[in-house]
């Protein structure tokens, strides 16, 4: 089996960003969050683990490999799948008590879009984990919040022993001062673990049919962004308290946000209602502290990529960055601010200690975020090019970015097919042709343009 460089991003003393070896494993990579994960030694016949958490370091893929324990994962920030767990006791069990259980549960998703799942078993128990994979990759808290609405909406009891939601819906801590960490559930295909036919029997099961089936559901289980804003948007409107004016507002706001695109011509419009909404309410829908910065422009192009028409009716996505930036600086300059804080006292981010490192470190940063949109966007639109000369002209061309940048050692291993999975790139000279264009400077991004104003 091959095995996959990782750059080294830390040292020893810095353990939160340690990096395992990773394997060139596709059934591996669909359980990519490993900190604060379960570990059990193998039970004997007829009885049950006896889980331990481990939080001192993250869980490798050469462990799962290895199999010497069962092991149990939790999610991340996002995810892109969910899965139910069906106790062999439970009154939905569609072999031991109802037969139509699953299709009841199956009913209540299919607003969301969600109809194709793959069945395990999670061990010998003979409880069931449904896997339901998603075309793209959603917050995990929403997804746990959205799934468990629309079971409660159909009557059905998500309670231990019952029916489980993996991400489940965190609870606030109040000792500690923060929301719980999602619940682990075991991975799939260890022992005792095996997949399912139409009829809940045990069949021939195998990391490679389970990864082929993952792809086949998650083409299939395309999230219906209007059930699934609309459900969330009620949850959020039970779970914050705004006053009539600032609820009236709020639904002004998804009214118009949440259709999308329907016709060419109004990505300008969408834009500022959309950094409206999250510069305004952001903090009160998602937690936390205001957005602001970076933190409000990603918030607006995850959003605005998400809406339905995006990639039919917008014509500035090659652009999208500079438009989300436009429009963040100039909602943080307007009359608006953030739900409940003082007009009289903007939020600003904190003035740095050591300004011109902070410069030095910002610009990496942007930079690379820059680059690895670049990137993905070309994915998504499949024009991501294979040679070197190709890929050096489409980012030089049609993304701002300069030959001498490209070429820095920190940049070349994202994107140069040479450099890809090296440790530490070596300088290399630029190419001897790079095309004519006018290298960008910071003065071009601080530019006073004219930016559209809030409304």
């Amino acid at each position: 089996m091959a095995i996959a460089f990782i750059f080294p991003r830390a040292t020893m003393t810095s353990p939160s960003q340690f990096y395992n070896v990773p394997e060139t494993d596709e059934f591996l990579s669909l359980f990519p969050h490993r900190w604060n994960y379960l570990w059990a030694e193998h039970a004997k016949p007829g009885e049950s683990p006896q889980w331990q958490r481990e939080t001192r370091f993250p869980l490798s893929d050469r462990h799962i490999i290895q199999g010497q324990y069962l092991y149990g994962v939790e999610f991340g920030m996002e995810t892109n799948y969910f899965m139910l767990d069906i106790d062999r006791g439970s009154v939905f069990h569609p072999k031991h008590r109802d037969r139509f259980g699953v299709g009841r549960i199956l009913d209540a998703l299919e607003p969301l879009g969600v109809t194709d799942f793959i069945p395990v078993t999670s061990s010998y128990s003979e409880g069931i984990h449904l896997y339901f994979p998603l075309s793209q990759s959603f917050p995990s808290w929403q997804i746990a919040e959205v799934v468990s609405q629309l079971l409660k909406f159909k009557g059905i009891v998500i309670e231990d022993g019952q029916l489980e939601v993996f991400p489940n819906v965190r609870l606030y801590d109040s000792e500690l001062g923060k929301h719980s960490l999602f619940k682990a559930h075991r991975l799939p295909l260890q022992l005792g673990s095996y997949l399912l036919t139409e009829n809940w029997e045990l069949r021939y099961s195998s990391p490679e049919i389970f990864c082929k089936e993952w792809r086949f559901c998650a083409f299939r289980n395309e999230i219906n962004l209007g059930c699934f804003n609309s459900t969330l948007r009620l949850i959020n409107r039970n779970y914050t308290k705004l006053g009539f004016k600032g609820e009236k507002f709020l639904n002004d706001l998804n009214t118009e946000i949440d259709q999308g695109w329907t016709d060419f011509g109004q990505t300008n419009r969408l834009l500022g209602r959309i950094t409206l909404r999250a510069y305004v309410f952001g903090h009160r829908l998602n937690g936390g502290q205001p957005l602001t910065g970076e933190r409000l422009i990603n918030e607006i192009i995850k959003t605005a990529t998400r809406l339905p028409g995006y990639g039919e009716f917008c014509r500035h996505r090659q652009e999208i960055y500079q438009r989300a930036k436009d429009w963040a600086k100039c909602a943080e300059s307007s009359r608006y601010y953030p739900y409940g804080f003082s007009p009289y006292k903007k939020v600003r981010p904190p003035e740095p200690e050591t300004p011109q490192i902070a410069w030095n470190t910002w610009r990496k940063r942007h930079t690379t975020e820059r680059l690895c949109f670049a990137i993905a966007d070309l994915w998504n639109k499949g024009r991501f090019p294979a040679g070197i000369t190709d890929r050096f002209q489409i980012f030089t061309q049609e993304y701002g970015f300069s030959g001498e940048t490209l070429y820095q050692p920190q940049y070349l291993e994202l994107w140069h097919p040479d450099f890809i999975g090296r440790a530490t790139p070596e300088p290399v000279e630029n190419p001897p042709h790079p095309p004519n264009i006018r290298k960008r400077t910071w003065r071009d991004f601080c530019s006073r343009e004219q930016i559209p104003q809030v409304r």
